[in-house]
């Protein structure tokens, strides 16, 4: 059964499941559904919150993928769109509102104590970008157009949007640091691996990428939308 994945119970999912199964015929769940989307698009384009009394999804990076991009827990992927139209909802309202979505929002950068750059100064953690969101099936397109990639510099591109922002942002909170000191932050705080990017693509793209804290950057790792389906890895090709 713990293979089957459904949708906790406090969920919206679990209640319209609920909901559906008391109804005689599968016609009335259809119109249910409807009305419930339409509800929620309604709420969407006049910028009201979608579930005030939803519980975030659980959510987590994977440190072997060497990225920040959230994956959700073990749900089935219908559940999954929904809590990726509700995180949607959550990130532009708090872009609306002026705030940075990211590790530190709303902060400015912090010492980390014990943990020096290459030139003697106190390590800066920096304010970072809210990280892609992903769903199982993006999930399943990165990896396949991964699969298909030989070359290991274009491989590392589909990460390319992630290094680059992260990087602007660690080179605008510690002036004068080197790429063996963002290598050092990204694996011993962040707890990613750097293994997927060849050394020389690290080097170009660390020598390329000015200065930028997040709050500066134009750009945004998770791209919220109506449909649910933000903005996540595999830009950058």
């Amino acid at each position: 059964l713990a293979q089957l994945r459904g949708a906790r119970l406090t969920t919206l999912m679990a209640k319209l499941a609920e909901l559906g199964s008391q109804m005689r015929c599968f016609k009335g769940v259809v119109m249910l559904w409807c009305r419930v989307l339409a509800q929620m698009r309604h709420r969407w384009d006049s910028e009201q919150p979608l579930a005030p009394d939803a519980e975030p999804p659980p959510t987590g990076s994977i440190s072997a993928r060497a990225v920040r991009s959230e994956h959700f827990g073990s749900s089935c992927l219908a559940q999954q769109k929904f809590e990726m139209l509700l995180r949607s909802a959550q990130v532009r309202s708090a872009s609306s509102a002026g705030l940075c979505m990211g590790a530190h929002a709303g902060a400015t950068a912090e010492e980390v104590e014990g943990l020096l750059l290459a030139s003697g100064a106190q390590l800066l953690v920096p304010e970072l970008l809210h990280p892609a969101l992903l769903t199982e099936d993006m999930v399943l397109q990165l990896d396949m157009a991964a699969a298909s990639i030989a070359e290991p510099a274009e491989r590392a591109e589909l990460c390319g949007r992630e290094l680059r922002s992260d990087v602007a942002a660690f080179k605008a909170a510690n002036v004068g640091a080197c790429l063996e000191d963002f290598l050092t932050w990204r694996t011993r705080l962040l707890g990613l691996s750097v293994e997927p990017f060849p050394w020389e693509w690290l080097e170009d793209m660390w020598e390329a990428v000015p200065a930028k804290s997040a709050a500066e950057q134009s750009s945004r790792l998770f791209e919220p939308r109506r449909g649910g389906g933000g903005g996540g890895e595999g830009e950058g090709r």
